[in-house]
């Protein structure tokens, strides 16, 4: 941590004392106390989210990141061990440790990186980074231990689609090719799934953390507006090469083609929600310069939700944004 940041903290440490020269209420140790059993509360709460658990992981480093702020690190150490145990003692060693590192990086990291004044596109990048690596890591060590199989996998949505396509009035034989194809793509797509998901995870923990700082008037990351948020340039070329795969893999060798396609294929699902996301922050800026009523506004998203036309059109809107400017940002980050 650096120096400004340690005099942040010691300075949060300081507690009022009345005139008799008793601490008050709300004194360090009360506190971390207080801080713990909320923890313990939510890591117990959490196991009822077990499938979903990344969803748990956005609030359970909330008591950490608090009271690391205001009391030192070895506060939120005590208060991210807590959040372990329960986890460990109901749902194994293994999950267990996993919670405790994950809590670390996202309650104590990353109250120590805003007190040190760290950009907040760097933070948002830290929060994604930590939850890729922790999905990372469940990904490979289901397949390995064999408690999820590609077949299993490939088995669930060829159901899901042919349920889907039986819904909508297909035939038989349409039905049984739709559910072949999209049960051999959810393989080769499940990499893009899982960081989208990271992506989307990581950005409500730094969000709600951020806010919650800002509440308690602590220290927190100086976010732009959402109108204004912008996608380093040199990201383009990871939606570009994908875009490349898709379209010329029929012009590689026969052994590398599937390869390429869905090597593309992904490349597209993570970089295109990207610009998606730019894009819909283009249209918010539009929002606001033309004025438009709450209610216009709220069509427009819906249909950015729903349509995948429109989905598609913010996306290209947020990738030529990278040299058109249309904001005027002038910015990288």
């Amino acid at each position: 941590m650096s120096r400004g940041g340690c005099a942040i903290a010691r300075s949060l440490q300081r507690r009022k004392v009345d005139q008799t020269g008793t601490p008050d209420a709300g004194s360090p140790t009360v506190e971390v106390l207080r801080y713990t059993f909320l923890s313990l509360a939510l890591a117990v709460a959490s196991l009822l989210l077990l499938p979903f658990y990344g969803l748990a992981l956005v609030v359970l480093p909330l008591p950490a990141l608090v009271a690391t702020m205001r009391y030192g690190a070895w506060a939120g150490v005590i208060v991210a061990v807590a959040a372990a145990l329960p986890v460990t003692a109901l749902a194994g060693p293994g999950l267990g440790v996993a919670v405790a590192l994950i809590v670390l990086a996202l309650g104590v990291g990353q109250a120590l990186l805003t007190a040190a004044g760290v950009h907040a596109g760097r933070m948002l990048t830290f929060c994604i980074a930590v939850f890729v690596a922790a999905a990372c890591a469940a990904a490979a060590s289901a397949f390995v231990s064999g408690a999820i199989t590609a077949a299993e996998l490939a088995k669930a949505s060829q159901l899901f689609q042919a349920e889907f396509a039986r819904y909508a009035g297909g035939s038989a034989a349409q039905t049984a090719r739709a559910a072949k194809e999209l049960g051999d793509a959810y393989i080769y797509l499940l990499p893009s799934g899982l960081i989208v998901l990271c992506l989307a995870t990581g950005l409500a923990n730094f969000l709600v953390s951020q806010v919650l700082l800002q509440r308690r008037s602590l220290p927190s990351a100086a976010l732009a507006r959402f109108s204004e948020w912008q996608i380093p340039w040199y990201l383009a070329w990871g939606f570009l090469v994908g875009l490349a795969c898709a379209v010329g893999y029929r012009y590689l060798a026969p052994a590398h083609r599937q390869p390429a396609l869905y090597a593309g294929l992904n490349l597209i699902v993570i970089f295109g929600t990207l610009y998606m996301v730019q894009g819909l922050a283009i249209v918010f800026s539009l929002f606001d310069r033309f004025k438009l009523a709450p209610p216009v506004r709220g069509v427009l998203l819906v249909l950015a939700a729903f349509l995948q036309l429109f989905v598609q059109a913010l996306t290209w809107l947020g990738l030529f944004d990278t040299w058109f400017d249309y904001r005027k940002l002038n910015k990288e980050e």
